[in-house]
């Protein structure tokens, strides 16, 4: 998944720039290319949707030009996310059903009855919860980009 992002950067694009690299590297992120007007990192990976939703970023590329500070992300870590929170509880309900089914008395009534309930339950849940995750890495984004156009104007 990528999602780019650009502001207009009147003045002090560069400091606008490192607000941005000290932010990322303060979050763990790798710096892989470093220019006089741009960047690249890679990130530490998401592990939690408790953790910054900045660290759904799995590469990005920042540059400033054109008195524009600009971001290009891959998601990859977001998206990781996402498939967790919805394959993951799909597999336990699946697996406990199975459990059920074939170890407690009567299970198997209520791997059909409460295990098709829970599935679908989960389905419509852990969609819901990776379209957050989305919408909260790109909130992210666009509000480390607004707060470094801010300071580095501040600061100039």
């Amino acid at each position: 998944m990528h999602y780019d992002k650009s502001l207009p950067c009147p003045e002090q694009a560069e400091r606008a720039l490192e607000e941005v690299r000290e932010r990322l590297l303060h979050l763990g992120f790798c710096l892989k290319l470093v220019g006089e007007r741009d960047f690249e990192v890679a990130g530490p990976g998401m592990h939690s949707t408790k953790e910054d939703p900045l660290l759904g970023i799995s590469a990005a590329r920042v540059s400033v030009g054109e008195r524009q500070l600009r971001i290009h992300a891959e998601l990859g870590a977001a998206r990781r996310m996402q498939a967790f929170v919805l394959y993951f509880p799909v597999a336990l309900v699946v697996v406990l059903c199975g459990v059920f089914a074939f170890t407690v008395p009567h299970g198997e009534m209520f791997a059909q009855s409460s295990g098709l309930v829970l599935l679908l339950s989960w389905l419509v849940v852990g969609f819901a919860m990776g379209l957050w995750i989305e919408r909260r890495t790109k909130r992210a984004i666009d509000v480390l980009l607004e707060n470094a156009v801010r300071l580095a104007a501040s600061r100039g």
